[in-house]
C-alpha cells in the first residue's frame, strides 16, 4: 500500500483506512505503556479456551461456540508497547494560523529506547502509518457521533 503526502490541516473522513505520509514537530509525548494485542480466555461452561485478537479501545470478550457470551476468565494476554505523541505543523505550514495537531500512536519497535532522540519534544519528524478514527467520549456519557482521527504509525524519521 503506498501512501500519500497529506498536510495535517488537510487530513479529513476520506483518508480513513488509508495510508498517509505526514511531517510536524512533535510537541508532547507519553510514557510507553503496555497494550493487549491478543487475549486467551476460557469459558467457565464449557472449559473452551479463545484466543481473540484485540483492535478495539475496550478489550473484546469471545462469544464461545456453547453459547456463553459473557463471563469468561482470562487464561493469558499477548502485549506490545504503545506511545502515544502529538504532532504538530511546523511554524512554516502553520503560517499566520494556528498550527494543527494530531494524535499519533507508536508501537513494537518504534517505542524502542534507541528512537528516543527522535520522540522527544522538539523533534521535526516525517511519519507514514494508516489513518483512523476513535470516538470521542461525549460529556454527558457514552459516545459522541463525532470521531478524532489518529495516525498508527508505521515509519518515523526524524528530517
Amino acid at each position: 500500500m503506498e501512501s500519500q503526502q497529506v498536510l495535517l490541516r488537510n487530513l479529513r473522513h476520506n483518508h480513513l483506512d488509508k495510508k498517509v505520509c505526514v511531517e510536524g514537530v512533535i510537541s508532547q509525548t507519553s510514557e510507553v505503556r503496555p497494550e493487549a494485542i491478543s487475549i486467551k480466555f476460557e469459558c467457565p461452561e464449557c472449559g473452551s479456551t479463545i484466543a481473540v485478537a484485540q483492535t478495539e479501545i475496550r478489550i473484546k470478550e469471545p462469544k464461545c461456540s456453547c453459547g456463553r457470551k459473557e463471563g469468561f476468565t482470562i487464561v493469558s494476554k499477548e502485549f506490545t508497547d504503545v506511545q502515544r505523541i502529538v504532532l504538530e505543523e511546523t511554524q512554516e505550514i502553520a503560517d499566520q494560523d494556528y498550527p494543527r495537531q494530531l494524535s499519533v500512536f507508536l508501537r513494537g519497535k518504534l517505542t524502542d529506547p534507541s528512537m528516543g532522540d527522535q520522540t522527544r519534544p522538539g523533534s521535526k519528524v516525517r511519519i507514514t502509518g494508516l489513518v483512523e478514527a476513535i470516538p470521542i467520549p461525549h460529556s454527558q456519557g457514552g459516545l459522541s457521533r463525532r470521531f478524532d482521527l489518529v495516525i498508527n504509525a508505521d515509519t518515523l524519521e526524524q528530517i
